[in-house]
């Protein structure tokens, strides 16, 4: 991390009005801990940065607190929609919901969320059968988007 984390942290603690103590009890981690995370003494454990993560209050500012940047819902359609714009066919679609399926299921394994046994899991597998599951419920929303967006 960096000093910009930690000065984002603090600002973060200070706009909840609560004292170094407070926060850290809060975030349920030892406050010496904090103080360090808080001065730039320390990074974060991927622990600590879960156990922010987790609190209800934070998830606002959790994209802010780690890059910085203001996250927007528009802002995030745009990237999503510039990433995805070159997509012009079904199995194109297919292929791309797959390995952003397979992408994320490894980052839940990496926070520690879901344990992967890659012996007994396919990663594509889960890809597919997530998109078989969910394709009716994309192709319902983004049916009625579009109909919003042209009518």
């Amino acid at each position: 991390m960096s000093t910009e984390f930690s000065h984002r942290l603090k600002k973060i603690r200070v706009h909840f009005d609560k004292s170094q103590i407070e926060f850290a009890e809060f975030l349920d981690i030892p406050v010496p801990s904090y103080r360090k995370y808080e001065s730039g003494d320390r990074e974060p454990t991927l622990n600590v940065i879960q156990k922010v993560f987790s609190k209800k209050e934070l998830k606002p500012h959790c994209h802010w607190l780690i890059t910085g940047e203001e996250f927007t819902v528009d802002a995030e359609l745009s990237s999503v929609n510039a990433h995805f714009k070159h997509i012009t066919g079904k199995e194109e679609y297919e292929q791309a919901f797959i390995n952003e399926t397979v992408k994320s299921m490894q980052m839940f394994g990496y926070l520690d969320w879901i344990e992967i046994n890659t012996d007994k899991i396919d990663l594509d597998a889960c890809g597919k059968l997530l998109l078989k599951d969910l394709e009716p419920i994309i192709e319902g929303h983004y049916g009625s988007y579009k109909k919003s967006k042209t009518g």
